[in-house]
């Protein structure tokens, strides 16, 4: 079998391809064709190599060694779990009974120990045909037994995994506030509670309550929220293992609420614990979305030189380019609320190397998903452009958009469901009518803005009014530009 090893370069092609694809030094294959076969315009040559690599890839990967790879404890288990499993079928097909029998029993090991559902159950169903053939009755029952009860425990997880995909998919590129979730979650619930009763795997656990969390944090009872998502967390932490992707769950999610009731002690005292365990798999996607939580912690707190180390180190990372364009532009619209405390005073400037600096006309006249998504961040586009062109007295430009911005909330925001954004629009538009003058502003908005206090911050990021820095911060800055 035909394997890579790095730093292991026999001069080839096809070494010479995996080292240029492993540094980093191409990212495309127009420029690995040019590295390759400089002058040449027969691109076959380099499909041919290309899919020898592959291949070759393929091969390489049966011989990781988990236990030295930066996989987490449970995605190492994973792997070894999965190498067990195979191997296992494989020699019972070749006839290698007795060894395939001594892998079924490390597959079941492992697989029992971090709950992975399907591997055990297909351990189960192997180990049930060697003792079938060996015809081991009493021992064929009890697994027999023990295989109707996983088939159970596997038909919880399967339908949990759905469920919580099919929220969770809604809010992916499409963030805006959803009153029929709760109803559709409602229904999961049921549909869960209605199944044959099983034991619980944490996986089954976590889903079905983090289900009733998203269902309180729809309806903005972050109270209530944190008295159902601190339990789950404290279990899932403490549990025999790790499950890193619920434990990013949860935490992001609580975070949320604590931020939203201003306990932001609390909040960032979670997000720390979520980020000690993301240093293993940092740059992920999960690091990344994690960070945004940071960033909107640190603008709430109003810890701005914090938000501003947050934010060179998402920027510095090599990875950014990488992550998809909507976790991009969250951070593009981040770069101009982190310019407005720039320009306010709150926050000394300070460049990333390499990066371009912030273009306000480039950041007015260009927000992708802004133009074609009317509900995307458009609340906090909205609001950053109108408080930039306020900063710069683009007076005559802030009175073109004043129709428009008017149009926009009467047709996109429910009173009900986007109370505080929609009550800080109406704040915004007396800017414009009372001709940018601070004194008969602040009295036209006075009772607005009593109303706006009383009411909780909305920070989630499914909120397409998600307010990046909060509106009685934001109004202070609004108002220091008249």
């Amino acid at each position: 079998m035909s394997i890579i090893e790095h730093g292991q370069s026999d001069g080839t092609k096809l070494y010479q391809l995996y080292e240029l694809i492993s540094d980093g030094k191409v990212t495309c294959d127009e420029e690995a064709f040019a590295q390759l076969y400089p002058g040449s315009t027969n691109k076959n040559p380099y499909y041919k190599l290309k899919h020898e690599l592959r291949e070759r890839l393929y091969n390489t990967a049966f011989f990781v060694d988990a236990k030295r790879s930066k996989l987490s404890s449970r995605r190492e288990a994973m792997v070894q779990c999965q190498y067990y499993h195979a191997l296992s079928w494989m020699l019972g097909l070749l006839g290698a009974r007795k060894n395939a029998d001594t892998l079924t029993q490390k597959t079941l090991k492992i697989a029992g120990q971090y709950e992975f559902v399907h591997e055990y159950l297909s351990a189960l169903t192997r180990l049930s045909n060697t003792l079938t053939v060996e015809g081991r009755e009493n021992e064929l029952q009890k697994v027999n037994e023990e295989i109707i009860t996983y088939t159970e425990i596997l038909r919880k997880q399967v339908l949990c995994n759905i469920y919580l995909k099919n929220i969770q998919v809604q809010y992916t590129k499409n963030r805006s506030s959803k009153e029929y979730i709760v109803k559709e979650i409602s229904g999961y619930l049921q549909k869960l509670e209605a199944l044959p009763e099983s034991p619980d795997t944490l996986r089954s656990y976590y889903v079905y309550n983090i289900l009733k969390l998203y269902a309180l944090m729809a309806e903005h009872k972050y109270e209530q929220a944190i008295e159902v998502g601190s339990p789950i967390r404290e279990r899932v932490k403490n549990y025999r293992y790790l499950d890193r992707v619920a434990f990013y769950g949860i935490s992001v999610n609580l975070t949320a609420c604590y931020i939203a009731m201003k306990r932001y002690e609390e909040g960032a005292a979670v997000l720390d614990d979520l980020l000690v365990q993301l240093k293993a798999v940092k740059s992920s996607f999960n690091w990344f979305k994690a960070k945004e939580m940071s960033f909107m912690l640190s603008i709430h707190s109003r810890r701005y030189d914090v938000s501003r180390a947050v934010f060179l180190e998402v920027m510095s990372s090599p990875r950014f380019s990488r992550m998809p364009e909507y976790i991009q532009e969250t951070w593009r619209i981040f770069a101009a609320y982190k310019e407005i405390l720039v320009k306010s005073g709150r926050l000394s400037e300070q460049k990333v190397k390499g990066k371009r600096t912030f273009r306000l006309r480039r950041y007015l006249n260009n927000v992708p998903t802004f133009s074609k998504d009317k509900r995307g961040l458009n609340v906090p586009i909205l609001l950053s452009q109108i408080v930039l062109l306020l900063q710069t007295k683009g007076y005559d430009e802030l009175i073109d958009r004043f129709e428009a911005l008017a149009k926009y909330r009467d047709r996109y925001l429910n009173p009900e469901v986007n109370y505080r954004s929609n009550i800080f629009l109406r704040m915004v538009l007396e800017i414009v009518k009372r001709n940018f003058e601070r004194a008969e502003v602040e009295r036209k908005t006075a009772k607005l803005y009593g109303l706006l206090t009383e009411a909780p911050t909305d920070v989630m990021n499914q909120s397409y009014d998600q307010e990046i820095i909060p509106y009685e911060d934001l109004w202070e800055i609004m108002l220091d530009t008249l």
